[in-house]
């Protein structure tokens, strides 16, 4: 690099010697000394400029060299067998487990301390009310003076129990605890924007981690989702082409038609593939009968949902909407609906990805006829003009150099 640097600026001297000589005032007298300048110069500006293409022609050769095997099977990888798809995938969910990780580390502490406090104040709290209960109560003497006081407060100390865990009283307004699995789904609810609220961080450096995890990872599951939804754009061309070439080719079996009129389909089916699009109603459908799917399967697990309730639940869920209300039990069963909701956010992203296409190619149409109608415009205006102007010249040339 420093000899390219080198060869640069001793050709820049030599280019501003020469221009010095040719831009003089005066020719340069023809004296040996102004001919060895004038020699020098231009020998140093032409080794200058020879040993600079030089080093140019080695540094494209080196750029030009084929990079090595283990690079180009990476490379071949990356690009033709959608290995970069992979790559997203296992950044999200190396991102999503880590998250949890820390989350639990964070979380998990304190919530065992806060249960195993309010625990201890219930219990506290349920032995006092029994005592009271006992000892003020007339009715009780005759068992206290039987010595059966313990049978009797452990007796009640159970029946408040069963009543508190039937009437579902818990340590927090939380329907779910923090553990690791727990974790992996409030992880992904903050990344996927949905945030149902069954599960949230108590602590200050847990909300704080909530939103910097936010912040790094919504951007990378809108481009995961970006990246899957152009997957299934292409996915879905080739079976959805093959399906309508189906309905034509049956169409022609029960029409007729002239031979000439089925070449020129023929010809239409095999040329319209480079430019064919899914339709947006196609895709559309497809996520209804993904919801209908995916509502059937829950409604029949064992949930106590209806398969109203069920779609209620994936339609909030792939809105990203995430109300709260609707939300499983089972943490199993709502990672399983949460895999669930993830393919149905990529097949959204599909619909929006067709939707921006049939927008920018809209839009393109539109700045085609513009152009065109422009172009025209310009023929019968300014062409003319510079055409008017540039006859002209050539009258005044003519009429003033014969």
């Amino acid at each position: 690099m420093s000899f390219a640097a080198d060869n640069a600026r001793r050709l820049r001297a030599s280019i501003h010697v020469i221009g010095s000589i040719l831009e003089s005032e005066k020719p340069p007298e023809a004296t040996v000394a102004s001919e060895r300048l004038w020699k020098n110069a231009l020998v140093e500006g032409a080794r200058s400029a020879r040993a600079l293409a030089a080093a140019s022609q080695r540094q494209v050769r080196t750029l030009q060299e084929e990079p090595p095997l283990c690079f180009r099977f990476v490379e071949q990888m990356y690009h033709k067998y959608g290995l970069k798809h992979v790559i997203l995938i296992l950044i999200l969910l190396f991102y999503t487990f880590f998250g949890a990780f820390l989350f639990l580390i964070i979380e998990g502490p304190t919530q065992n301390r806060l249960k195993d406090t309010w625990t201890q104040n219930i219990a506290k709290n349920r032995s006092v009310f029994i005592g009271s209960e006992l000892f003020n109560n007339s009715n009780y003497l005759v068992y206290i003076k039987g010595k059966t006081t313990k049978r009797i407060e452990a007796h009640l100390s159970e029946s408040f129990r069963q009543y508190e865990s039937q009437l579902e009283i818990r340590w927090s307004d939380q329907k779910m605890e923090w553990n690791y699995w727990n974790a992996i789904l409030f992880a992904g609810t903050v990344c996927t924007t949905i945030g149902y609220g069954h599960i949230y961080p108590m602590t200050p450096l847990g909300r704080m981690l909530t939103m910097v995890y936010a912040l790094c990872g919504i951007p990378l599951v809108l481009l995961v989702l970006q990246d899957l939804g152009k997957l299934l754009t292409v996915g879905m061309k080739y079976p959805w082409y093959q399906f309508k070439r189906l309905i034509r080719r049956l169409l022609k079996i029960f029409t007729k038609q002239s031979m000439e009129e089925m070449a020129a389909i023929e010809y239409r089916e095999r040329n319209e593939l480079s430019v064919f699009d899914v339709p947006l109603y196609a895709a559309v459908g497809l996520i209804l009968v993904w919801i209908w799917l995916c509502s059937t399967i829950i409604s029949y697990w064992g949930i106590n949902w209806t398969f109203l309730e069920a779609c209620y639940f994936f339609f909030i869920s792939l809105s990203t909407i995430g109300l709260g209300d609707l939300v499983p039990n089972n943490p199993n069963l709502l990672l399983m609906m949460f895999g669930f909701i993830l393919i149905g956010l990529s097949l959204v992203s599909m619909v929006l990805n067709l939707l921006q296409n049939k927008m920018r190619k809209t839009y393109e149409a539109g700045q085609h006829k513009e152009s065109i109608a422009h172009g025209s415009i310009l023929d019968a205006t300014t062409l003319g003009i510079l055409q008017v102007t540039l006859n002209f010249r050539s009258h005044i040339n003519y009429s003033v150099y014969p």
